[in-house]
């Protein structure tokens, strides 16, 4: 067993969280687990960018990682969301109501029918050695009851 430590400036852990595992899978399996937890219990939402190292060596020889934490889903008036995009709430071109370029990413937002919910997904795009790649994470964000849910059914009908 090896003692290893994690590094995070968005939980403000230089080094103090540590723990023992095998090897180093092991190790990231166990600070993902310990970063979400201490993310969740800040209410820290979004991206989360934290290192694991072994505690004997310099964190900037560890491994870089990231986490995404999003907010649950609120609960709809119905059984479930039932997420559209009428392009006069949502903004957009009429070939893909609610989506914009933001930086090298994009934001896409729809609204439930039911109870009027905004939700948004920002896209994280990431560099490699062949240019930027989409990442299929992003962060999820809500509004509850952001429209009155008639005023979804108007601009559903045009």
């Amino acid at each position: 067993m090896r003692e290893f430590s994690i590094y995070c400036a968005d939980l403000e852990l230089s080094g103090e969280e540590s723990f023992l595992a095998k090897d180093l899978p092991a190790a990231l399996a166990k600070a993902e687990k310990v970063v979400t937890d201490l993310a969740k219990d800040a209410d820290l939402l979004g991206r989360v960018d934290y290192t694991v190292y072994p505690s004997e060596e310099d964190p900037c020889d560890g491994e870089g990682l990231e986490i995404h934490l999003n907010p649950p889903e609120p609960t709809c008036r119905e059984e479930e969301h039932e997420w559209v995009a009428p392009l006069k709430l949502v903004g957009g071109c009429s070939q893909n109501p609610g989506v914009y370029g933001e930086g090298p990413g994009i934001v896409a937002k729809d609204v439930c029918r039911h109870c009027g919910c905004l939700r948004i997904y920002r896209s994280h795009y990431r560099g490699s050695y062949q240019g930027p790649v989409l990442s299929d994470e992003g962060d999820l964000s809500y509004r509850e009851d952001h429209y009155d849910p008639e005023d979804v059914e108007r601009a559903l009908l045009g």
